[in-house]
């Protein structure tokens, strides 16, 4: 699936609340970690987020990708 804020709402922490609470989830189910499918142009967002890019930029839906982890403790 995907995670997307309408245009306007960006930047106003709406991205950061889905995101932490989908964090927040995955620690309550026992995940060890946390595995997306970045868009490149997002990258940073994941960064600030605690993620880590890994392999090579793939395409998905026409747009450039790259896999991003988290490690939950």
């Amino acid at each position: 699936g995907r995670v997307a804020v309408v245009r306007d709402w960006r930047g106003h922490g709406v991205g950061t609340a889905l995101m932490l609470c989908l964090i927040d989830w995955a620690r309550s189910r026992g995940d060890a970690q946390v595995i997306v499918n970045a868009q490149v142009a997002a990258m940073p967002f994941y960064k600030r987020h605690g993620f880590d890019a890994s392999g090579d930029v793939f395409e998905e839906a026409g747009i450039a990708h790259r896999v991003m982890t988290r490690r939950l403790p």
